[in-house]
């Protein structure tokens, strides 16, 4: 499954699917699940899924939900290769209610109101290449030193926070962005196409068949977004696809968004 802190519904492909290279969810053979029927469908960046709504127990890791309502997808061209290629059979999200679409409870609200958790919070631990970790009920101090910095919610709907401003190296960079979305669904660093354009202009990029190449040779500055009133830099190795000789930085992805990719 793909923890989607961007959406809050739980989906998992079933056999009509069959004949894809997916995990699929058979209802006939469970003996805890109960019918629905209900009309399904949810609207992602990269295309729609549609499917039916299904109750069951539903476990993740030692937690388990019982008479739990969640999707059977049985259509999924709308995400196209990027879901036929993946290695992912559904999604969980790990959104707020607001975001649960035919009148499901988000996920991890449902945990959170079943008492299993020691607290209510969730932490994902990205391993760089390596194995990565998701703590249900509280957090791993092995995969951290110091304090955490603490950054109130905008609403209550995405992980939306207000972003103070956005630097590169120790200039300000004027932004037109007043709040980000912290999201685990994508690998990608989505702005307005102007800051992003700031961005690459004072690291010096060259904007050259729909990409923007810096110079790998030159020692280059890091980006710094500003969250709860510290700065939280990255380094240009951190969000750029190396090639030998240039650094592929940063490339729109449609007339009004652009994209810095941290690899």
């Amino acid at each position: 499954m793909i923890f989607d802190t961007g959406s809050s519904n739980l989906w998992v492909p079933n056999t009509n699917l069959a004949g894809t290279r997916k995990n699929l969810c058979d209802h006939a053979r469970s003996s805890s699940y109960i019918a629905n029927g209900k009309d399904f469908r949810i609207q992602y960046g990269s295309g729609p899924v549609s499917g039916f709504l299904s109750t069951d127990d539903v476990a993740t890791g030692d937690l388990r939900l019982k008479n739990y309502t969640f999707a059977e997808v049985n259509d999924v061209s709308g995400l196209g290769r990027s879901y036929a290629g993946s290695p992912f059979d559904g999604i969980l999200g790990m959104g707020w209610g607001a975001l649960a679409q035919d009148g499901c409870i988000a996920p991890f609200a449902a945990l959170v109101a079943s008492g299993k958790l020691a607290e209510p919070v969730f932490a994902f631990y990205l391993g760089n290449m390596k194995p990565g970790e998701l703590v249900f009920g509280g957090v791993d101090n092995s995969h951290y030193t110091g304090s955490f910095t603490f950054v109130l919610l905008s609403v209550e709907t995405s992980w939306q926070v207000k972003l103070d401003g956005l630097k590169v190296g120790d200039a300000s960079v004027s932004s037109s962005t007043s709040s980000a979305i912290v999201e685990y669904g994508t690998s990608l660093l989505v702005g307005p196409q102007a800051d992003v354009e700031g961005i690459a202009n004072k690291l010096g990029a060259v904007f050259q068949q729909g990409l923007y190449i810096a110079d790998c040779g030159k020692t280059l500055p890091s980006v710094s977004f500003g969250l709860g009133g510290k700065d939280f830099p990255l380094t240009v190795e951190d969000m750029t696809l190396q090639k030998p000789g240039f650094t592929v930085l940063v490339g729109p992805s449609s007339g009004q968004h652009a994209s810095l990719h941290p690899w």
